[in-house]
């Protein structure tokens, strides 16, 4: 098992991130279980998307780090942001390398963030998320993590430069109670 952490992103984070969000979303010839190749196209988030999103008030971006045997210094292997709103906060930009993915990373990093945030936010009482309707993988792998389907589903935000459906597709929410 990996020795993972999980710390605030810093500002000289952000390059990094960018690229493992784009290498997780839009990984060309890899099937990961962030993958959104073959359902959206583009560019999933850009360096001025990302820089934004860090900067918001009510916005903590973290990174996830592994130490190896081999470096001397963390490798950074995931991010996650949770975006605080009263006694809700919403898990987004969620995701792990692609070279570190299915050695039950992704798990850890959503517990630790979770327990994270139950520490930062004292009055908070639901979990929520946005999914893809078409990741039935990634759905389930939320499912078994406590979330729970709503029922409410949004149209994909075509206007928030964040790529283009190749299939129709919607975001099904998902929340966990505290």
């Amino acid at each position: 098992m990996h020795n993972l952490t999980i710390r605030e992103a810093q500002p000289d984070d952000l390059t990094t991130l960018v690229e493992i969000i784009n290498q997780s979303y839009r990984a060309g010839g890899q099937r990961s279980w962030t993958s959104e190749q073959g359902v959206v196209q583009g560019q999933r988030i850009d360096f001025d998307q990302l820089k934004q999103l860090f900067y918001k008030s009510n916005v903590t971006l973290l990174v996830g780090e592994i130490f190896t045997a081999s470096q001397h210094s963390p490798v950074t292997v995931a991010c996650l942001a949770l975006s605080s709103n009263k006694d809700r906060v919403e898990i987004g930009t969620y995701c792990v390398a692609p070279a570190y993915q299915n050695l039950g990373l992704g798990r850890q990093v959503l517990s630790l963030a979770e327990a994270y945030a139950l520490q930062k936010y004292p009055n908070l009482k639901i979990f929520e998320m946005y999914v893809l309707d078409v990741r039935t993988e990634l759905i389930a792998f939320y499912l078994r993590a406590g979330y729970i389907k709503s029922g409410h589903t949004e149209p994909y935000p075509v206007d928030a430069d964040v790529g283009v459906p190749c299939v129709p597709i919607e975001l099904i929410h998902l929340y966990k109670s505290i």
